[in-house]
């Protein structure tokens, strides 16, 4: 469809707050889509949970992102907390309460005392589960949880759980995610571990030009900016030439050629992170924004371009190093 004048203006007022150029599209990935049906699972469950651990700069933020919106739109009312694990030096339980309760925006006065914060995180996570009496906790960066961290989150979901809700955690990190399992094992903490990590998965990449083809489809054809407009992210971002048939999708090969072409030693066997795909996407678009027309196709070289930009090339090498100092892997999620 030939859009008008009119919808040209509003792709120029709202180009800047694009969800892919503002990065925070959503995309319902393979690799998300297969954590979600683990998670899923455990959330089925009164007292379940889950880990994920993956190299540095996998995505596991867009899959965090991708997992709240999939929970909540499965589970009606369904609670969702994100919690971003932190080092705090010495580990102190009054904290670690006041942390998770600025992470759900708890907005009366913090007791200053431990057990007046722990009290007020129950009821606090407690309220938030009313609609539906299920609460997911997302913990990000979860290789920075201490023992004693996982010991006083227990406390409080097993006094949710006797309230008849539904907990379920979900913990991501980075491969020192399983060293902290071991330790706790080592440590006689069985309970910890059945409670936290004993399902453990690795979170992968995007792993070969037919799943990458699968997420250019949803820019294509399964995605809506701005809302009620009909327009694909695809369409948004070059109309003239979406309406002449430009797809991402046509471009698989030739993206993950790039991406290979930029990799060390030419391979990617491990994959591509949507986090690299999606600022890839997003300065193609940006350097192409101008030349939109009947007949515009991004060339070759233009991907090529856009991948050094989004800064994949100068990391690359760096991953490379950090994936082969850390083989080990307890499941993987495939």
């Amino acid at each position: 469809m030939q859009r008008d004048e009119t919808f040209l203006k509003m792709r120029d007022d709202l180009y800047q707050k694009h969800p892919v150029i503002t990065a925070k599209a959503v995309i319902p990935t393979p690799t998300v889509l297969r954590a979600y049906s683990l998670l899923r699972r455990a959330a089925r469950r009164h007292r379940r949970s889950i880990a994920f651990w993956a190299h540095p700069m996998t995505g596991k933020s867009f899959c965090i992102t991708a997992l709240a919106a999939l929970l909540r739109n499965e589970f009606q009312g369904c609670a969702v907390v994100l919690y971003e694990a932190k080092h705090n030096g010495e580990v102190g339980q009054g904290t670690f309460l006041e942390d998770i309760l600025a992470d759900i925006d708890f907005e009366p006065p913090v007791e200053r005392s431990i057990p007046g914060k722990r009290k007020q995180l129950k009821h606090a996570l407690y309220s938030l589960a009313a609609a539906s009496s299920r609460i997911v906790i997302l913990v990000d960066e979860a290789q920075e949880l201490h023992e004693n961290e996982l010991r006083w989150l227990k406390t409080v979901i097993n006094w949710c759980a006797q309230r008849l809700t539904f907990v379920t955690v979900v913990l991501f990190g980075q491969q020192e995610l399983i060293a902290m399992r071991d330790d706790i094992v080592a440590f006689g903490r069985s309970d910890l571990d059945v409670r936290y990590t004993q399902e453990m998965y690795q979170f992968e990449m995007i792993r070969n030009v037919t799943e990458l083809r699968t997420v250019l489809d949803v820019y294509d054809d399964g995605s809506e900016f701005p809302e009620g407009s009909g327009a694909s992210y695809t369409e948004f971002l070059w109309p003239r030439a979406f309406a002449n048939g430009l797809r991402l999708h046509g471009h698989a090969n030739t993206l993950w050629a790039a991406f290979t072409a930029l990799a060390p030693n030419g391979s990617i066997a491990e994959g591509v992170s949507m986090q690299w795909i999606a600022a890839a996407i997003a300065e193609i678009a940006d350097l192409t924004k101008d030349q939109d027309s009947s007949s515009f196709v991004p060339s070759d070289d233009a991907w090529r371009e856009a991948i050094k930009a989004c800064g994949y090339a100068d990391w690359a090498p760096t991953l490379a190093k950090t994936r082969t100092g850390s083989r080990r892997t307890k499941t993987s999620a495939a």
